[in-house]
């Protein structure tokens, strides 16, 4: 049997389990989808460099590391170790793997859900049916078709026309990879915010050790006329972990999306976040903070497509590498022909700790309209030795100078999370991450 044959065998064998064990979750339109997304990463099969996505980020190791599916469907509580797990903030919470015990959901109603995919697909209500799956394409996307063919749970929140939710959800998504045991899991998340509706949606993805482990996660968020929505992204993954994110955002007339992404730990990061801001007067903002040391790699990838005019977009993200670390990140915005009158802005800007650590830094943009407002741009850096030797004159010395820069570096996008506990320990754990 050949290497790419055996790959595939592990992952139908972990499928059929799953087919057993969910066949009457979400009626045949699920199980159906399931099937088709098998199908298509079956014949897709793991990207590689030659790939032009993939022309940075190597998946051999993950490939080489044979990863299974493990059945968490029992809330395999002793494999959680939440590292974004704050107090001090008031919130709807969910944890995965399940556990009902440590979950605050409170949130089901006529206009009101917020709890367990699995839950939402077993009742079947309209919008999960209307948008689950529908989104993020994975037609030529391998690993979105491999989560969508293991789609079993995840979180759920639906916001009924004008709805505002006061306290923020949080999902945290947790793992240890010495009870993981090797796996792979594959979580989902479904937002669905109704015209007028509000909210703020926390995502932490978190795990500790060495040992190898993979979250492959996708998110899909819809906002429907004049919806709102705060989201934050954050990951700390343990020192050997693959953590693989897609974010598929579909944006209505007016509405609004705030992003912001923090990506440290783990050995291999790679995260996607695309919008479509497919009414008039769309309105979206992606930040991110990217932390990578020693042999670590993140790539980060973002797209905004303009498909209707008068839309505005805004995007600056962050690198701060040290080591031998490897950062990629590539901006994509895209002005459709219709979309007249667009203003978008994009900036990537990196700080360099190391000699040794690398970036490749790709900005674009592809503009069919002709009456627009578009910018990009990206800076690569290292600390200022004036501003160092300015610091440590005053009496700090060299790691507590260095820390005070990067911490003014980073501040630009981490002053975003507005949740103070939040903010504070995810500060922490940048300048944890970097060593200083």
């Amino acid at each position: 049997m050949s290497q790419a044959a055996s790959e595939h065998q592990g992952y139908l064998e972990d499928f059929e389990k799953l087919n057993a064990r969910v066949s009457g979750n979400g009626g045949g339109w699920a199980g159906e989808l399931r099937r088709r997304a098998m199908e298509r990463f079956r014949h897709l099969g793991f990207p590689s460099t030659r790939h032009e996505e993939w022309k940075y980020t190597s998946l051999e190791p993950l490939r080489k590391a044979c990863l299974r599916t493990p059945d968490v469907s029992g809330g395999a509580v002793a494999w959680r170790c939440d590292r974004f797990d704050s107090e001090g903030w008031d919130r709807h919470a969910l944890t995965f793997p399940w556990d009902g015990a440590n979950a605050s959901p409170d949130g089901d109603g006529d206009d009101l859900f917020i709890g367990r995919l699995a839950t939402a697909m077993e009742g079947r209500p309209p919008w999960v049916e209307a948008h689950l799956g529908r989104h993020a394409d994975y037609d030529d996307h391998a690993l979105r078709a491999l989560n969508t063919a293991f789609l079993e749970d995840g979180g759920a929140v639906w916001l009924g026309p004008g709805r505002v939710l006061e306290r923020p959800v949080h999902m945290a998504f947790a793992a240890v990879p010495e009870h993981a045991s090797g796996g792979i899991v594959h979580p989902r998340t479904l937002v669905v915010a109704g015209a007028g509706s509000r909210l703020t949606l926390v995502e932490t993805y978190s795990g500790s050790g060495e040992g190898v482990y993979c979250t492959n996660a996708v998110t899909e968020i819809v906002l429907e006329d004049d919806a709102e929505l705060d989201h934050y992204r954050l990951v700390r993954e343990g020192g050997g972990a693959f953590h693989l994110g897609t974010v598929q955002v579909h944006q209505a007339r007016n509405s609004r999306y705030r992003s912001l992404s923090v990506t440290s730990g783990g050995s291999m990061t790679r995260v996607e976040i695309n919008a479509l801001l497919d009414g008039e007067g769309a309105d979206c903002l992606l930040q991110g903070l990217y932390v990578a040391g020693g042999t670590q790699h993140v790539d980060n990838r973002t797209a905004i497509e303009h498909a209707r005019p008068h839309a505005t977009s805004r995007e600056l993200y962050k690198g701060v590498l040290s080591g031998r670390s490897r950062a990629v990140f590539n901006g994509k915005i895209v002005v459709r022909k219709e979309a007249q009158k667009t203003d978008a802005q994009q900036s990537n800007k990196n700080l360099m700790l190391s000699r040794d650590a690398e970036i490749d830094s790709k900005p674009q943009l592809e503009i069919l309209a002709d009456d627009v407002r578009c910018s990009h741009g990206t800076t690569i850096g290292q600390l200022e030795e004036d501003e160092l030797f300015y610091l440590r004159s005053r009496g700090l010395n060299e790691g507590l100078a260095k820390e005070l820069l990067v911490h003014g570096f980073a501040g630009e996008v981490l002053d975003g999370i507005a949740i103070e506990p939040l903010r504070e320990g995810v500060e922490n754990g940048v300048l944890s991450e970097l060593g200083i």
